[in-house]
């Protein structure tokens, strides 16, 4: 599949839109039209009030979950090149030397998350950060390849990306909050229920959690399921 356009280009021309989408609804287009297995920008910024973490991916639920629990990104060997770095970090250039390294890639492959990748990370004016990651399952010569030609851009279009949050202001609190029903069928999904299965704990019925669900995924203002629980994990509005 050819790339001849910029991805920078992509995004500028998707948030240019008269009705932009979200940015999870972004990282999943982008990952159809440039071939990317997955998309992420994570973004933490501080502020006054302390700081706000906002997650935007098409990883799995359980591995975003799994993730989290075990505070891997304080012991992912990517991660830490990536925040003592400039440049974009390519992913066949980290080497796991510990134990604890060499298992977070090993589940990583397990849950999907892909075998290659380019992470960028952006330093805020607030102190905060935003990283940027586009994942592959594209054999490492191949993919060394294709870094040369997206690393630079990378970098661009992660400041466009963080810059739209700025603007479209959706690292704020939500505009519409979930009710106590929403947030109970949003939590069953994030533990893998399916609608049936929530249906007959909480004693609806299937339709209507579908009904729910779909209210989630708007007020979240997300296009699936998996995206609004992503959003609601990373917000704060249900745990796990």
């Amino acid at each position: 599949m050819p790339h001849n356009v910029p991805i920078s280009n992509f995004l500028s021309s998707a948030l240019a839109s008269k009705h932009p989408p979200d940015v999870s609804t972004i990282m999943s287009r982008t990952c159809k039209r440039f071939g990317f297995l997955h998309a992420t920008l994570y973004v933490m910024s501080r502020g006054r009030d302390g700081g706000t973490n906002n997650l935007f991916t098409t990883y799995s639920p359980e591995w975003v979950k799994y993730y989290f629990e075990n505070d891997y990104s304080r012991l992912d060997p990517i991660m830490r090149r990536s925040l003592h770095s400039i440049l974009p970090v390519n992913w066949c250039s980290v080497k796991p030397k510990t134990l604890a390294e060499r298992r977070i890639v090993g589940e990583s492959l397990e849950h999907g998350v892909g075998s290659t990748g380019l992470t960028a990370v952006q330093r805020l004016p607030s102190g905060g950060i935003s990283v940027l990651t586009f994942t592959s399952d594209e054999q490492p010569q191949h993919w060394n390849r294709r870094v040369k030609e997206i690393a630079a851009d990378t970098v661009y279009a992660a400041c466009i990306l963080t810059d739209s949050l700025r603007i479209g202001n959706e690292c704020s609190a939500l505009p519409q909050p979930l009710t106590s029903r929403e947030c109970e069928v949003l939590q069953w999904a994030a533990r893998g229920k399916s609608a049936w299965e929530t249906g007959r704990i909480l004693g609806i019925s299937r339709r209507t959690v579908e009904f729910h669900i779909g209210n989630c995924c708007e007020k979240l203002n997300t296009v699936s399921k998996t995206q609004a629980i992503s959003k609601a994990l990373t917000q704060r509005v249900i745990s796990l």
